[in-house]
């Protein structure tokens, strides 16, 4: 998408910047044998039951989203969780600066399932998180496209303050794709972007007004499969919308970031040299 924006304002102000696309990082992410050994070992370590699934928030990385996010995210989870007894949930906690601000939220918020065992934190990688839980709730931002890359199914939640929507508003110009409302979550605007129908769009996205618990619970409830968990049980994302994000994320002939940018190093260091 900023390959054609960018490419689109150079022939507009007739610069002569070269611009081309690399590869993004969580193209690397793959679904492995080891990932899912890893994924089923963080299973063990929650004392999950053969049978039970799980059930992964992820909030976000700053303090602003955790205060303004995680309470939703909690509110869904204990209703989530009074209506299917099938179902523990694990907070993403990878940054250990955190623990004691989720750790009051989840006192506040969290109406005792943590004292019942049936919600918990982790400071395991997200990685091994996404690939162990049935659904994920997850904070819109990177995180989504990493979910995007190793299939795993999720409903994206975001709400912004007062002061970060004026902000979107104003440097966010593309609020429409192919004529319809551009969708907020990463993966959803990549394969509307590729062409994919609303319907083929990978997350439900409950963002802006709609990030509101009760919402974001008929999402999930939804989405979870409705038998035990099996290793067969996690869903996945179709296989063609994912092919569409990995492509925009990783064109052919692209080349990595730090490959790319050396390169351009030299480049211009030939031109400089005495």
């Amino acid at each position: 998408m900023n390959l054609a924006a960018y490419t689109a304002l150079r022939e507009r102000l007739g610069a002569a910047a070269r611009i081309t696309q690399g590869v993004h990082p969580a193209a690397a992410l793959k679904r492995t044998e080891e990932l899912d050994r890893r994924a089923a070992e963080l299973r063990e370590s929650l004392r999950l039951g053969d049978a039970e699934h799980l059930l992964g928030i992820f909030p976000g990385s700053r303090e602003g989203e955790l205060h303004v996010i995680l309470p939703r995210m909690l509110q869904a989870a204990r209703e989530i969780l009074r209506r299917r007894d099938d179902v523990r949930a694990a907070v993403s906690v990878s940054d250990r600066r955190f623990e004691p601000l989720v750790a009051a939220l989840l006192e506040r918020h969290g109406g005792g399932l943590c004292q019942a065992g049936r919600l918990q934190t982790t400071s395991a990688p997200a990685n091994e998180l996404l690939a162990a839980s049935c659904h994920a709730m997850l904070c819109s931002g990177t995180l989504t496209l990493e979910a995007a890359c190793l299939g795993a199914a999720g409903t994206v939640c975001y709400r912004l303050t007062p002061t970060g929507a004026v902000l979107l508003r104003t440097f966010c110009h593309h609020r429409h794709i192919a004529g319809r409302p551009a969708p907020l979550g990463l993966p959803n605007a990549l394969a509307a972007f590729a062409g994919a129908e609303p319907r083929e769009l990978p997350y439900a996205e409950c963002v802006k007004s709609r990030c509101r618990a009760n919402l974001i619970t008929r999402c999930v409830l939804d989405a979870l499969p409705p038998g035990p968990h099996t290793k067969e049980c996690p869903p996945r994302l179709d296989a063609r919308v994912e092919s569409l994000i990995r492509q925009s994320i990783q064109p052919a002939g692209a080349r990595s970031l730090d490959e790319h940018v050396l390169r351009i190093y030299r480049e211009l260091s030939a031109c400089h040299a005495p």
